[in-house]
């Protein structure tokens, strides 16, 4: 998932949707996307001053470090008969500066030298390859191409494609709608 910023930023994927609003997370929502934002803590924290020693000078604090909020926007796709989690796809950025990533979450039992792929009806294509897979979903990572964003914005039809692990390809169709605004929103936040 590349670097540890973006794991740790997209693991907010498979949880914080559940998790209720905190100081430190936030949860808006643009029609059929979710953004996701939290607030992430890195270093020591402030440090009290030591007693200097006899002839020292005094010492002073050390700076408690600046959190940084890392934000992702997320669509979820589930069963509709027992509502469980199908496929999950969210959009954002490793770290600050950095380029967008989709970061796609898929089951297991997939065929792995496949990959993941987004595509839209322009025929404008993304593929994205498998980082990991735990024991309960496979992560992929797929870069956030310029096509595949504007049609998005533009409501186009856009698909997330993979196959199980009987070579069966599974297609999935990205909702558009709110996907804008979330932009406009996750670009605002970082």
């Amino acid at each position: 998932m590349l670097a540890a910023a973006l794991s740790g930023a997209l693991a907010l994927v498979a949880a914080s949707a559940a998790l209720a609003q905190t100081p430190d997370r936030s949860n808006d929502y643009y029609q059929d996307w979710l953004l996701n934002c939290a607030v992430q803590r890195t270093g020591d924290m402030a440090v009290p001053p030591k007693a200097p020693e006899a002839g020292a000078k005094p010492s002073a604090a050390k700076e408690a470090p600046k959190p940084n909020t890392v934000c992702e926007m997320v669509q979820t796709f589930r069963n509709r008969t027992n509502n469980q989690v199908i496929a999950i796809v969210a959009l954002g950025k490793p770290e600050p500066g950095a380029e967008r990533k989709f970061v796609i979450q898929v089951p297991v039992g997939v065929w792995l030298p496949d990959g993941v792929s987004l595509t839209t009806e322009a025929k404008a294509t993304v593929a994205g390859q498998y980082l990991r897979c735990s024991s309960t979903v496979c992560i992929a990572q797929a870069d956030a191409k310029k096509e595949v964003i504007d049609a998005l914005k533009a409501g186009a039809v856009t698909s997330l494609e993979f196959s199980d692990a009987g070579r069966t390809r599974a297609k999935l169709t990205i909702s558009g709608k709110g996907f804008g605004d979330a932009l406009a929103a996750l670009d605002k936040r970082g």
